[in-house]
């Protein structure tokens, strides 16, 4: 047996794993929903917010994002997506990640150690 080699019988691969759990499938559809539901969503706020301009006029917009297009407000329709994309995801994110960890298992099981709060000695030259 080598030095590395592993001690136990079978395959090392086939122990359950602490580190990398299994994802529920309905994690896999709801990060899917969001996938499709936040740029729909950021953009009917966009227009939204364009339409509201229209008429108050408390956004001022660049004359270099206006083109001689069919739409001439389409770079500023996309860039006012992209941004409201990551703004309802960042949202959504840190909503999930109150409720997991609100409500998720604890992470360590009654057999774990706890862990060490040994920092060291302060390194000195």
């Amino acid at each position: 047996m080598g030095k590395y080699a592993p001690r136990q019988s079978g395959n090392v691969n086939d122990r359950p794993s602490r580190l990398n759990p299994k994802v529920h499938p309905i994690w896999r559809g709801v990060g899917f929903a969001l996938m499709i539901i936040a740029p729909l969503m950021a953009y009917a706020t966009t227009e939204l917010i364009l339409i509201e301009n229209a008429s108050r006029n408390f956004l001022m917009i660049p004359a270099s994002l206006i083109v001689q297009w069919q739409d001439p407000l389409i770079l500023v329709k996309v860039i006012g997506t992209l941004f409201l994309s990551l703004v309802f995801l960042a949202v959504t994110q840190m909503i999930f990640f109150i409720i997991m960890r609100t409500f998720a298992p604890s992470r360590y099981g009654p057999l774990d150690v706890p862990p060490a709060s040994f920092k060291g000695k302060p390194y000195k030259r």
